[in-house]
């Protein structure tokens, strides 16, 4: 088994981008539409984490919270081992869960995407991820 992990990003940086900050309702519904395109139905590693501070998800590009979430009916629960920093997103099940920055298993993808910098209007953002969305396992 391999292990990935979201805050192993260089492959993803080395191509000009970051992982996917899902910003509304609608962009995770176009990610996840072409996600399973791909026919891949395993968890991708999003861009938030709480390592700063227990609860609190930040974005990994501006460390400012999301203004649009879409947790499991239990989540996030930090696990049994309270040890569940990092998100990911399920397309089977169309919701987040926090999970080990570190979890093994060869399944395990990152969401990348290049964003334009200093845009604000989610259209923009939308058209950004539609312009280039690479699933990768680094």
């Amino acid at each position: 088994m391999s292990t990935s992990s979201p805050l192993k990003t260089l492959n993803c940086i080395n191509l000009g981008g970051s992982l996917v900050e899902i910003r509304s309702k609608w962009e995770e519904e176009w990610i996840a539409l072409h996600i399973r395109v791909r026919e891949y139905d395993e968890g991708v590693w999003l861009g938030f984490n709480d390592l700063q501070n227990e609860g609190q998800f930040i974005a990994m590009s501006d460390a400012k919270e999301p203004l649009y979430t879409n947790w499991g009916s239990t989540e996030p629960n930090n696990g049994l081992l309270k040890d569940e920093h990092c998100v990911m997103y399920w397309p089977k099940y169309k919701c987040w869960n926090d999970s080990n920055c570190t979890m093994k298993g060869q399944l395990l993808r990152k969401l990348c995407a290049k964003y334009k910098a200093n845009l604000n209007h989610e259209f923009d953002n939308i058209q950004i991820i539609r312009h280039w969305l690479i699933l990768m396992q680094e």
